[in-house]
């Protein structure tokens, strides 16, 4: 959805601010930021862009209403951000490998594959955790609950990048 009228995503198609991207339950989407990160969106997914900046340094701000995204964030400029948020919690990367699920029968988590990311409650900004490489962290009630990365988030992750890699090969032409 763009200013209020739904749009099929293809090749090239582009979108800014408060754009709205929802997947159904045998369709995924990847989407590639300006800067060279990548954006993964798995089956049954919401996702809401409430600031996608132009140029070589973007604020990206995502809201994950359902499902999962997973990134691939390049190292990113002072100027520059990458935020991911669901109903309880916000992810804040500097150039890393993540995912965030908004839960559906679960509790929504952030989970970490390469590098580091802070999570914050969103009723609570001062209830903070960073989490690093193969590192998982749920908000529950009013705390977060960290473990070891599970397989099933691996999988997904490097799936995710799979996905990415062969798209923006393709499209670079390789």
């Amino acid at each position: 959805e763009r200013n209020g009228f739904l749009s099929n995503l293809s090749r090239g198609f582009a979108f800014g601010d408060k754009a709205i991207v929802t997947t159904g339950a045998d369709s995924e989407c990847l989407l590639r930021v300006k800067d060279g990160s990548g954006i993964y969106i798995g089956p049954d997914s919401m996702v809401e862009f409430s600031s996608f900046g132009p140029g070589k340094s973007p604020k990206v701000f995502i809201k994950l209403h359902s499902g999962n995204v997973s990134a691939n964030v390049v190292k990113l400029t002072k100027a520059s951000s990458f935020e991911v948020a669901c109903a309880s919690v916000t992810a804040k990367v500097r150039g890393t490998e993540f995912m965030v699920s908004a839960g559906g029968t679960s509790e929504p988590f952030v989970a970490v594959l390469d590098g580091s990311v802070q999570v914050e409650s969103n009723s609570n900004p001062s209830r903070k955790v960073v989490l690093t490489s193969m590192e998982r962290s749920s908000f529950v009630g009013s705390e977060f609950v960290s473990e070891s990365l599970p397989q099933k988030n691996i999988e997904f992750i490097r799936k995710a990048q799979k996905d990415t890699a062969f798209w923006l090969a393709k499209k670079a032409g390789l």
